[in-house]
């Protein structure tokens, strides 16, 4: 299953960089997953899913990837992905499914 996340933000990309990483750190799979950035582009791997979250001027979109065993948490995992994006964007997060 994929599903994609968008959100806008008035933030400048270092501090949307800054809260998302912090929220990041706060999250509930924290202790399962890995992140790192490339340049405007975040890659976040966990047990199960693989994910990404580009910024581009103030857009940005995000995509998880998920397979047993994350797709037992599925809910939980989607939800706390919108939470942090909005955390980090100040904004409204958008969903849709594939």
């Amino acid at each position: 299953m994929v599903t994609h996340f968008s959100a806008r933000t008035s933030k400048g990309f270092d501090e949307f960089r800054r809260d998302l990483d912090s929220a990041l750190c706060r999250s509930f799979g924290a202790g399962v997953m890995r992140w790192s950035w490339g340049g405007y582009r975040l890659q976040i791997t966990a047990p199960g899913a693989v994910g990404w979250v580009t910024f581009d001027e103030g857009a940005i979109t995000a995509e998880i990837k998920m397979s047993f065993p994350a797709t037992l948490m599925e809910e939980k995992i989607t939800a706390d992905i919108r939470q942090m994006l909005a955390y980090a964007s100040s904004q409204a997060v958008s969903e849709h499914r594939r």
